[in-house]
């Protein structure tokens, strides 16, 4: 599937695919220089099937294939899988020695006393196997090749830096 990428005029793009790949990789790559914090999530829809599910009504024998479909298009933007989500607010706000723990100490001065971790839908990454798949070691995601120590669907990363966390935690005032 086209799209203006490198041919964009956009310096921090030149030489990438002008394809739906290379746009989902522009937009990283431009939310990693110019806004880190910026969470990016792709919506899964019917995308790459080139058709509309509502308008075309497709016969229940060609769902299974454009769904197929759609999934080998999601997949080919290499953004990541339903439970297993990789996260950065865990690795912001809890790694890290007590003094490298900059962006937690702020929402502390901002008068924050608690943060919740946790999912908002269905299939978000929890800190437990709520995929229920026994899952330990998902395909590593953006270079992250930390080996999991459970089968929660984050591989036990919350528990460790949670536990971590409270063995220095940062005082309360």
């Amino acid at each position: 599937m086209a799209a203006s990428v490198a041919s964009s005029g956009i310096p921090d793009l030149k030489g990438m695919p002008n394809t739906a790949a290379g746009f989902a990789h522009a937009v990283l790559v431009l939310r990693n220089h110019y806004a880190p914090r910026v969470i990016v999530g792709y919506d899964r829809s019917i995308w790459g099937t080139g058709k509309d599910i509502h308008d075309s009504h497709p016969s229940v024998p060609e769902v299974n294939p454009m769904a197929a479909e759609s999934v080998a298009f999601y997949r080919s933007l290499h953004t990541h899988t339903p439970y297993h989500y990789q996260d950065n607010h865990v690795q912001t706000l809890l790694s890290g020695s007590p003094a490298s723990r900059r962006p937690l100490a702020s929402y502390l001065r901002a008068g924050v006393v608690a943060l919740l971790f946790g999912s908002g839908q269905p299939t978000d990454t929890c800190a437990c196997d709520a995929a229920h798949d026994g899952v330990t070691n998902p395909a590593p995601i953006d270079g992250n090749r930390r080996r999991s120590v459970s089968a929660d669907d984050d591989g036990g990363y919350f528990r460790l830096q949670a536990r971590a966390y409270y063995r220095h935690p940062l005082p309360l005032s």
